[in-house]
């Protein structure tokens, strides 16, 4: 395929350790490396501690700047204004053909310079707001007024957009179910690049004795259901009194160390705050399992590529197993059962012919089924069908 000028829309802090932010840096890296030019367009601030895949185009810099985690917030209409004004300017002076907004935010700036530019707007949803924003609440009211927001947004946002890219069959169909079209809706996973870990670092070596290492590396926003993993630690112990599960977070742990401690969990829980990549990686290799408790199939858990990347076997519930066969490549267990995530690590502790084979085939999976080089020439497709008939209509 040619050479394309896309207009990459990430309406959110950049770069940062989310999950999203991770995937949107690789596919830039990616598409670039196909020999696209990619204009990345966000707001104007990020993490500084990590790295950028520049060049990067920020809105007009303010004296302020918003929290670098997830949800709703009261600055984020006035960076979304001066996100499509940035959006505006970057496709009008580089002259993109193509404008690829993550998100709902993106998706709302995207229409707004189509109409101006007459650029086709591809919209990349990676969640649906009516089961999401709901989780950002905490009261009754707020959970109420979020899901009929939410429902609005759902229903118009996606049939606006020219193509629609959805990161879970889930996705896909709920915006066909809302008016997206058949023929313009694709399902394409995220993707990881493989080459991002340290595969022979010094610290993977297995633990030994009766200490086993959980993990759980991710944000800790009610979506991603860790309170799960507290109430499987109880039975966990039981069995291995000696057990510690690390959580490797940058979300603030204090509302789950104080529920760790009420449940007698304090000391077989330790939490580490950073947003170092490396940081997590060195936790990663040092664990045994890997636990991904998310229980919505709206949503893809990065952190799960990242556990499948390591070649971890992977304790998962039902709802996030995007990809993996139970058995096969992972634990998959019942949506909200403690009992049998639980029964899960207990046996995969005790097992470890069974756990050498699901990490053996989780890096297996990553490379055949997750892989840039499978994905990117899917994200072309989607480009070249778009363009196609926003010529035909033209």
């Amino acid at each position: 395929m040619h050479s394309l000028r896309i207009a990459m829309v990430a309406p959110c802090p950049f770069p940062t350790s989310q999950g999203t932010q991770i995937l949107i840096g690789q596919l830039v890296r990616a598409l670039r490396r196909r020999g696209h030019r990619v204009y990345l367009v966000t707001y104007h601030y990020g993490d500084k501690s990590l790295n950028c895949p520049g060049p990067v185009y920020r809105s007009w810099r303010l004296p302020i700047s918003g929290k670098l985690g997830s949800g709703p917030s009261l600055q984020k209409p006035i960076f979304d204004m001066l996100l499509a004004i940035k959006l505006d300017q970057v496709v009008q002076r580089e002259k993109a053909q193509i404008i690829h907004a993550h998100n709902y935010e993106g998706v709302l700036s995207g229409l707004l310079v189509r109409r101006l530019r007459k650029v086709p707007l591809v919209f990349h949803t990676h969640n649906t707001m009516t089961h999401e924003l709901p989780s950002y609440s905490r009261s009754r009211l707020g959970r109420n007024l979020a899901g009929r927001l939410g429902r609005l947004l759902d229903h118009q946002l996606p049939r606006r957009a020219d193509a629609c890219i959805a990161v879970t069959p889930e996705i896909a169909t709920f915006a066909r179910r809302h008016g997206a079209a058949a023929e313009r809706t694709w399902t394409i996973p995220p993707a990881i690049d493989l080459d991002q870990l340290e595969i022979d670092s010094p610290v993977s070596a297995k633990n030994k004795g009766n200490m086993p290492h959980l993990l759980y590396a991710g944000n800790l926003d009610n979506y991603q259901n860790f309170g799960l993993v507290l109430k499987s630690l109880k039975e966990v112990v039981a069995h291995y009194p000696h057990c510690v599960l690390e959580v490797v977070t940058n979300s603030s742990p204090t509302r789950f160390r104080v529920q760790a401690e009420k449940m007698g969990l304090g000391k077989r829980v330790h939490f580490t705050q950073t947003t170092s990549f490396r940081t997590m990686e060195k936790f990663l290799f040092a664990c045994d399992l890997a636990l991904c408790p998310r229980v919505s199939p709206y949503g893809f858990p990065i952190k799960l590529l990242n556990y499948l990347a390591a070649g971890k076997a992977v304790v998962v519930c039902q709802g996030s197993a995007n990809g993996i066969q139970n058995m096969i490549d992972g634990w998959v267990v019942r949506d909200n059962d403690a009992h049998a995530f639980a029964g899960a690590i207990v046996t995969l502790l005790g097992n470890h012919e069974l756990r050498r084979k699901l990490s053996e085939n989780a890096r297996q999976t990553a490379r055949e089924s997750f892989s840039w080089k499978r994905c990117i020439p899917r994200y072309e497709e989607v480009y070249q069908t778009m363009l196609a008939d926003w010529r035909s209509r033209s």
